[in-house]
């Protein structure tokens, strides 16, 4: 949030796309916590220990993906700033 600010003031409007990392991180987003929720309240249950094993996957697909995601957004934005300014 701090970098798109300051990009804004130091060189204009962003003009941001959505990249596919990121459309994945939101649709894993969305299956983690409907998975939690029904685990949660018992509305799904899974045999032994496939309900921790189910969300601590989805858990960690999901910080892989905000990383890469994140790191994809600050790379972009910084070939962006240095086109801008040459």
């Amino acid at each position: 949030m701090g970098g798109a600010i300051t990009y804004h003031f130091l060189y204009g409007d962003l003009e941001g796309r959505p990249s596919n990392v990121s459309k994945l991180n939101t649709v894993l987003l969305l299956l983690y916590v409907v998975s939690v929720l029904l685990l949660q309240t018992g509305l799904i249950a899974l045999p032994g220990d496939w309900a921790v094993w189910a969300t601590q996957s989805l858990m960690w697909a999901l910080l892989a993906t905000m990383a890469i995601s994140t790191a994809g957004y600050v790379i972009e934005w910084v070939r962006r700033a240095k086109e801008h300014s040459a």
